[in-house]
């Protein structure tokens, strides 16, 4: 799931608001930025149930800039680690995957989502557990 645009290599720089909600299902991956694509703006990522099984990104893919603002809100989400072995790069962040010049904040609603989910959350992400900074 990408918030932005998805395989528009050298279009340029794209400015964007996303807004991402997941409200369910079973999904590899979350983006709310592109995929393939420089990206200027703010993406939104807001998870209140469902089961991912691979990442959760608030920026974007592929080692594409995104310059502006990333928020993900992780409510309720069941992460289970079961791509296959070659596929294993499990990882929560607010910024993009690869380079960023954004900055990003991580907010989870519980004590007990975050100690499930703080194994896979990245070094470079703020996160806030009820509010207060980890």
């Amino acid at each position: 799931v990408f918030g932005g645009a998805l395989n528009s290599k050298g279009t340029g720089r794209e400015t964007y608001v996303t807004n991402v909600k997941i409200e369910g299902g079973h999904i590899a991956q979350v983006f709310g930025g592109t995929e393939n694509n420089f990206m200027t703006g703010t993406t939104n990522v807001h998870i209140t149930g469902g089961t991912i099984t691979r990442r959760i990104y608030g920026g974007c893919y592929e080692n594409y800039v995104q310059s502006g603002t990333s928020t993900v809100i992780i409510d309720n989400v069941n992460f289970t680690a079961t791509a296959p072995l070659l596929e294993r790069n499990f990882a929560i962040s607010s910024r993009s995957y690869g380079n960023t010049t954004g900055t990003g904040t991580l907010k989870i609603s519980t004590q007990e989502l975050y100690n499930t989910l703080k194994t896979y959350i990245q070094n470079n992400t703020e996160v806030y557990v009820n509010d207060v900074k980890q």
